[in-house]
């Protein structure tokens, strides 16, 4: 009988069990992220395509690139690897190696025919 009374009201009265609060979050700084620096590049860079124009101390490409060309820089027939005499003009290909400690174009090679060597621009 006294089992049926325990029973009875273990039914009735529902057992109450304390939760445990959610904890509340804390904001914490958060560290800015690096500063992005240029990696160098120990080797010249090689770019080729169609040149418009050699003025001004520039190359112009047919994308619309100009790069500063130095002031000696080299000239080429890339056929026969001679100094060119005369400057070449508008639709000739070229590919033109720059120098990335100075950023400037130190040699350009011509062709007539599109160069595959180095990095289309």
């Amino acid at each position: 009988m006294i089992a049926h009374v325990f029973l009875a009201l273990a039914l009735i009265v529902p057992a109450t069990v304390a939760a445990l609060p959610t904890p509340i979050p804390q904001a914490s700084q958060t560290p800015p992220p690096d500063i992005a620096a240029p990696s160098p590049t120990p080797l010249p860079l090689l770019v080729n395509g169609q040149v418009i124009d050699i003025e001004r101390g520039f190359i112009v490409f047919t994308s619309g690139d100009a790069l500063r060309l130095a002031p000696s820089a080299a000239m080429l027939d890339d056929a026969s690897g001679a100094t060119l005499t005369s400057m070449p003009g508008p639709g000739i290909y070229a590919a033109a190696t720059l120098d990335t400690a100075s950023g400037l174009v130190v040699s350009v090679r011509f062709s007539h025919k599109p160069l595959t060597a180095g990095t289309a621009i």
